[in-house]
């Protein structure tokens, strides 16, 4: 359902799916884990705006996958719906360091169907689906002392620019088996977010 829907058709029985978490950081971010360590622990403020102005230029970028928040799907039919997001945040300006950080998150509940179909005397799976996507973009901008009040806890929650974006999006997908004395393998391909109109 989520990756090609065509592999609905090769659904055995009642599957019912749980939350699965996946994600992944930028290697800049694992890089200076020791330098957000420092910061967090240094007590004087101009030992933190050194430690900000060590970071620049700074740009990462961080992954989360929920696949999927649920699903259910029974031989050549499925319903799920699937989460996910990216972070980037970037810290510029060598002389007063500032922070921008875009983001956005997906939530998208989606519908599927495949089954096999017999072309030129081989079993060919074709499916298709369909998903609502609710995309939610954030957008955070900090400047240099919202920034040591934040390493502080001392300032106020910093202000989260968002807005929402929705769109309807389809997938096609089709799979074949190639099979002979030495080989079992499957083949496929997939044709993702047919229509889908977002930033």
């Amino acid at each position: 359902l989520v990756n090609n829907p065509a592999g609905l058709a090769d659904v055995q029985g009642l599957r019912f799916k749980l939350p699965r978490v996946l994600g992944g950081v930028g290697t800049e971010m694992v890089d200076k884990v020791e330098e957000f360590e420092d910061l967090l622990n240094a007590t004087d403020e101009s030992r933190q705006l050194e430690l900000l102005k060590s970071f620049v230029p700074y740009k990462t970028g961080s992954e989360f996958n929920m696949v999927p928040v649920m699903s259910f799907v029974v031989p050549n039919f499925g319903v799920g719906i699937f989460a996910g997001g990216l972070v980037f945040p970037k810290i510029y300006r060598k002389t007063s360091p500032q922070l921008k950080l875009d983001g956005f998150t997906d939530v998208a509940p989606s519908i599927g169907y495949g089954r096999f179909f017999n072309i030129f005397g081989q079993d060919i799976a074709l499916g298709a689906s369909a998903k609502y996507v609710l995309r939610t973009r954030y957008k955070v901008e900090m400047s240099t002392s919202e920034l040591i009040d934040a390493v502080n806890s001392t300032g106020q929650f910093v202000d989260l620019n968002e807005f929402s974006q929705t769109t309807v999006a389809f997938d096609i997908g089709m799979l074949g088996k190639w099979q002979n004395e030495k080989i079992d393998a499957r083949y496929g391909v997939s044709i993702r977010n047919i229509g889908a109109k977002m930033e």
